[in-house]
């Protein structure tokens, strides 16, 4: 039962007891006019509960004409009914073409890609395009990274100078290439360096004069002598360097 038709028994309710009051009080009303008029009033909300229920089955074509103010009523509760059923229609449309966006999002390979559906489709959306595209990119970047992996195998080959499996792993290994050889000529050029040092010390018949304090590090000057036998500093005279290797680098003028 509707709530109209609810409201107009509650109604037709409270005036039988009202008549009901008034007949205890010797007042009486319920005369055969009275009864009928309000067997009429039952028939006309019968009737238009009828109608209205018609309406909501979709069982009123809409054909036909009514006296007002039915009619007007009667449009507006086709137009409505109308409606609903197209925003049913609509939702529909729109719960599949979410759903396609979930099957466009797990078609992530070439193979898969050629069952998308086309723009003529009814489910596809705007959004369903922006899935195609996010798609494309993961395939674009998934195809980029086997492209970078097998170049990276062949750089890693060539590193360790054999195709094998990575030790620490394909980076590390390359790195590790890497630190070795930056070491080794680091070493190399300490060992240069060193090298021209020894070279001045001899050609300058130099040695290292040490001091050594309690409690202090040790100092160094390059000293050499003269024919005479006479002390010549060549690091700098009344100046003392932490190392070996500054003294001699200071007499050869090197900072």
């Amino acid at each position: 039962m509707t709530d109209d038709a609810t409201k107009m028994k509650q109604e037709r309710d409270l005036a039988l007891a009202e008549c009901e009051r008034l007949r205890t009080r010797h007042w009486t009303i319920l005369d055969d006019m009275n009864k009928s008029e309000l067997d009429a009033y039952d028939l006309g909300c019968a009737e238009s509960i009828a109608a209205v229920d018609k309406i909501l089955d979709g069982k009123d074509d809409g054909s036909g004409t009514n006296n007002e103010p039915w009619y007007t009523q009667r449009k507006r509760l086709l137009s409505l009914t109308a409606e609903c059923e197209r925003l049913k229609t609509a939702l529909e449309i729109e719960r599949m073409r979410l759903a396609g966006c979930g099957v466009a999002a797990m078609q992530n390979t070439e193979a898969s890609k050629a069952e998308r559906i086309t723009k003529d489709n009814p489910y596809w959306s705007a959004s369903y395009g922006d899935v195609c595209r996010a798609v494309d990119a993961e395939i674009e970047a998934r195809e980029n990274y086997l492209g970078a992996c097998e170049t990276i195998a062949k750089m890693h080959a060539a590193a360790v100078g054999e195709i094998t499996g990575p030790i620490r792993g394909v980076v590390e290994d390359v790195v590790d290439v890497k630190l070795n050889l930056d070491l080794s000529l680091a070493e190399c050029e300490r060992l240069r360096a060193d090298a021209e040092r020894l070279d001045f010390v001899l050609d300058n018949c130099a040695f290292i004069l040490t001091t050594a304090s309690e409690g202090r590090p040790n100092t160094y000057q390059l000293l050499t002598q003269d024919e005479d036998e006479n002390y010549i500093v060549l690091s700098g005279e009344g100046v003392w360097f932490p190392t070996h290797r500054a003294a001699i680098d200071a007499a050869r003028g090197k900072p």
